[in-house]
Formats: C-alpha cells, structure tokens, sequence
C-alpha cells in the first residue's frame, strides 16, 4: 500500500523508481549506486532478524556491492554507549513503572539485569540503561518498540563494521537530540556512574559515513 500511494505521486524528474525488497540484500545492480542511506534503518535490521549483527554486516556488504568506486553510505541511527555500569534514579512514578515493564519485556522478554539500590534506584550496564531512556516514551507502539535495540553498535563498532564490509570511514559522529533530552531525560530520571557521580546525557544518535 505504502508503494501504491508512492508511485501515485508526480515527481519532477523521471529517476524516481520504487523498489519492494529486503533492504539487506542487494536490490539494485553492482556498481550502479552513487549513495546508500540508512535512516533509522540498521535498528530495524538488527531487530527483525533476532538481534543478529551478522546481517548489518552483510547489508553493509551489498551496499558495498552495490555502490559505484568513490560512492558512500550515510547511515543515521540510534547508537549504543561505550561498555560501563550506570546508575538511574527515577524522578516519578510513571517512569519506574515504565522501567519495570522494561526490564521484563525488552527483547520479546529476554529483559535485562540489574540491581535494585532502592525503591527508585538502580545498577545496569551502560547500554541497557540506554536502551530505555531512548525507548521510555514510545507508550502508544511500546508492544513494538520495547523489541526493538535502538543502539545495535557502539560508534568504534559502526567503524570496524564499516571496514569489514570494504568501506573506508570519513565520518564518525554522535549527538544528542535536545529536544528529547529536554522533554524526556530532564525531570524524569537522573543519571550516575557507580560512585554517585552525575554523567552527561548520552548520545541519542550517531552519523556515520564510509567511501567505497
């Protein structure tokens, strides 16, 4: 349906072609790209196959096939924090509870491990801590989004899988979305490291850019 409404539109140019197919595979010629994007793509990938990295590295490698030389991939997406121990402390009670369904459901209830400091306090890995400020919110979809990894790589990771797949890294970048940190970090959770200490917001996006 979503390709029916596409192809009912009138565009400008004539170079504006539709393609139905899993976007891990190669869908287009070899060598007939000049650029691949990924927009919030390689999470659904990493998702959908049962958190299999493998296939971000081989759709990583068919866009590889599929670029011309000097072509490049621009993927955006979440991104997951370097390996540490974070301490979140819940500001209200909506938010807690949130974490509760979390920390059972997340990954079709695979769910995460943490320690319970307090009533409203608790100790997980950088990551799964992660995995739920960025996903809190998604109340309306949740029975969806809460099976979803939003960060499958860490920012090194997305370098050496853009390696691996052939590419030659130009740019590696994260950021934070201020928007989401003002509406949905801010007042409803705090954030330290194991010894209390306040940390930065971390990254809710990253950038990354490889040249064949």
């Amino acid at each position: 349906e979503f390709l029916r409404r596409c192809d009912q539109n009138t565009y400008s140019a004539e170079d504006v072609r539709f393609v139905n197919g899993n976007v891990i595979d190669l869908n287009v010629a070899p060598a007939s790209a000049t650029t691949v994007i990924y927009s919030s793509v390689m999470h659904e990938v990493h998702s959908y196959t049962g958190y299999n990295r493998d296939e971000i590295h081989r759709a990583l490698k068919n866009c590889f096939t599929s670029l011309q030389r000097g072509g490049r991939v621009l993927i955006r997406d979440g991104i997951s924090p370097l390996p540490a121990t974070w301490r979140l402390t819940f500001l209200d009670e909506p938010t807690a509870a949130t974490f509760a369904k979390f920390a059972r459901e997340f990954r079709h209830n695979q769910g995460v491990t943490f320690r319970q400091l307090a009533a409203s306090r608790v100790e997980l890995s950088a990551h799964d801590a992660n995995e739920f400020l960025c996903k809190k919110d998604y109340l309306t979809n949740w029975h969806i989004e809460v099976h979803e990894e939003f960060g499958p790589f860490t920012l090194p990771e997305w370098k050496g899988a853009l390696e691996k797949a052939g590419f030659k890294a130009l740019h590696l970048a994260e950021y934070c979305n201020e928007w989401i940190l003002k509406n949905r970090y801010e007042g409803h959770v705090t954030l330290t490291d194991v010894n209390d200490a306040p940390l930065a917001w971390p990254a809710t996006n990253c950038v990354v850019v490889g040249e064949k």
